[in-house]
């Protein structure tokens, strides 16, 4: 092969390193970030490097010039305060970075422009986004999920969802009945990255909670169905009335509720309002107390005198006097 038809692909190839070396010298940061430039070959004694910077609308900045035994500040109020050098290398430090340092970073050794060049874009950091939620009244299973956030400050962000492929700001999210299933979008760009609150499909579908509710609800109707059969027994059968009442007329929240239904009760029936019923029940039980102790058959301290010889004896049935029975013994008495 012939070095005339060698020569385009050595061209090719040379063309092609130096690419991939500008590619690789490319730098993406963050605003207020830190990054360095690292100058090939480096500075050597006798040697003058300056380091220049182009800005986007293509106008020409000097950073700063100085050599390998004498270092200097930066002049430009744009890198005044955020960039630094080492004299013995050359390598330039920038920090403190805004949206301005942004552009193309060169030097020149004693005047002498290198073809090595340090592109660099200050970006921002993305914002936490924010998922809404629309439904639909055409087809209550889906709904539609939207990323929010703010177009012009994250206008180079990236979406992502963690529920599907999908890489659009809105997506369709049909339901697939797993309440445990949540979905996130991820806002992205090359220097930092934002993941939403997730919203869990059961925040989406509320069929759980109308569930829950109707059994509740269901369990209130019963308990309520429950008291009132109680409280209509209470007024209308004495039995359970008075078991009840016995029970529990000495407790403290059970018993004034007892105690007005009692009252309701009482005043239906004799037509006397607001009438006393526990007074009513301690008055017979001290009347029948009171009889128990006046009985000398019930009572079995009472002590059972006997009727005296003078007294007259009477039938307790029919009131007229007993006859005395005559002990005396009689004339015929000897004779046997």
């Amino acid at each position: 092969m012939s070095v005339r038809c060698l020569l385009p692909l050595v061209i090719v190839a040379i063309v092609a390193v130096s690419g991939a070396n500008f590619k690789r010298r490319e730098f993406k940061i963050k605003i207020d970030g830190e990054v360095s430039f690292k100058a090939t070959p480096p500075l050597s004694s006798g040697k003058t490097i300056t380091w220049k910077f182009k800005d986007l609308q293509g106008g020409v900045i000097r950073v700063m010039d100085f050599d390998y035994d004498e270092s200097a500040t930066p002049q430009n109020p744009l890198f005044k305060n955020c960039a630094s050098a080492d004299k013995k290398t050359g390598e330039l430090t920038l920090h403190n970075l805004t949206e301005n340092h942004s552009g193309l970073y060169f030097f020149e050794l004693n005047g002498k422009e290198q073809m090595e060049k340090f592109p660099l874009k200050v970006m921002r950091v993305v914002q936490k986004p924010e998922i809404t939620n629309e439904k639909t009244t055409s087809n209550p299973d889906v709904v539609y999920l939207k990323c929010k956030y703010d177009k012009v400050v994250d206008k180079d962000a990236k979406i992502s969802w963690s529920c599907s492929n999908d890489t659009t700001e809105e997506l369709a999210y049909t339901k697939t009945g797993k309440t445990d299933l949540c979905c996130a979008c991820t806002l992205k760009n090359d220097v930092s990255q934002e993941t939403s609150d997730q919203i869990c499909e059961s925040d989406l579908f509320h069929e759980g909670s109308n569930i829950a509710l109707t059994v509740v609800l269901i369990l209130l109707f019963i308990l309520l169905f429950v008291v009132i059969v109680l409280v209509l027994m209470y007024r209308f059968n004495n039995k359970f009335h008075d078991y009840v009442f016995k029970k529990y007329e000495k407790t403290t929240c059970l018993g004034g509720m007892l105690k007005n239904l009692d009252q309701c009760r009482s005043g239906k029936k004799t037509g006397v309002k607001q009438t006393d019923v526990t007074t009513v029940y301690t008055e017979v039980n001290k009347i029948e107390e009171n009889n128990k102790e006046d009985d000398p058959l019930t009572d079995p301290q009472h002590d059972y005198e006997e009727p005296q010889s003078g007294d007259k004896q009477t039938d307790v049935e029919n009131g007229t006097p007993l006859k005395k029975e005559d002990n005396t013994p009689t004339e015929h008495s000897d004779d046997l």
